[in-house]
């Protein structure tokens, strides 16, 4: 595999699980551009070295291990919930493969409808011909920061 093949990976002896990345930008930009966020669910999982945040993975990774749970959500509920915190909070859950949703209303007087991250993949393409290990992990782990930055 790819990233087992890696220093870190072999110097440490890191179990490697691979999943999707959920592409965030749509997400970002409702929750930039929404009028008001109601309310705000985040799910969360086991402790994430490389990407897990202060605010919101570090602490409910911490609770979930102690708790002797696998995963969880979290929700948050508001008359106007702050935009730039849950924008963080969402690049983390993005980084970290797990998912999103908001109640919000896009514009004064609005209904509040329901938003959420979403299935849409952050996608690397590489033909086999193609194929060189340092140059395809290079590409991957700036799809991957990009992802985080959201």
């Amino acid at each position: 595999m790819l990233f087992e093949a890696t220093k870190v990976v072999s110097d440490f002896e890191v179990d490697v699980e691979i999943d999707f990345l959920r592409d965030p930008d749509s997400f970002v930009k409702i929750l930039s551009q929404a009028y008001s966020i109601k309310k705000f669910t985040a799910s969360f999982g086991g402790p994430n070295p490389f990407d897990a945040d202060e605010l919101f993975q570090k602490p409910l990774s911490v609770y979930l291990q102690n708790a002797n749970g696998r995963k969880g959500k979290a929700t948050v509920e508001g008359e106007d919930l702050n935009s730039d915190t849950l924008r963080r909070v969402t690049a983390s859950v993005a980084a970290t493969g797990n998912n999103a949703s908001a109640r919000l209303q896009k514009k004064k007087g609005g209904k509040a409808i329901t938003a959420y991250l979403g299935e849409n993949q952050v996608i690397t393409n590489v033909k086999e011909e193609d194929f060189d290990k340092p140059a395809v992990l290079e590409e991957v782990q700036a799809k991957y920061r990009t992802v985080g930055e959201a």
